[in-house]
């Protein structure tokens, strides 16, 4: 079962160790609000067992971060939820 995992916070206030642990290689990531930070952040990405991460484009927008990785806007946010079994929120 892959999951879409919503990260809404800041590398600084994720709980990375358990983030990562739960992560599968089927899964993907979609950082949105204050997650978007995430891309702004050296190595931390990599480290994850997935290749599918996201960014919520809008949010990047609205913190000035330009995004080298991949960006959705909001349908294409409504797309992963459709295209995933289930959708896991971390705040």
């Amino acid at each position: 079962m892959a999951n879409l995992h919503l990260i809404a916070s800041s590398p600084s206030k994720t709980r990375l160790d358990e983030l990562r642990a739960t992560i599968s290689q089927a899964d993907a990531l979609l950082f949105i609000d204050d997650g978007v930070y995430f891309a702004a952040t050296n190595g931390i990405l990599t480290s994850f067992p997935t290749q599918e991460i996201f960014f919520l484009s809008e949010d990047a927008a609205a913190r000035g971060i330009e995004l080298s990785a991949c960006a959705v806007d909001h349908a294409g946010f409504v797309d992963l939820t459709a295209q995933y079994d289930r959708s896991v929120s971390w705040y």
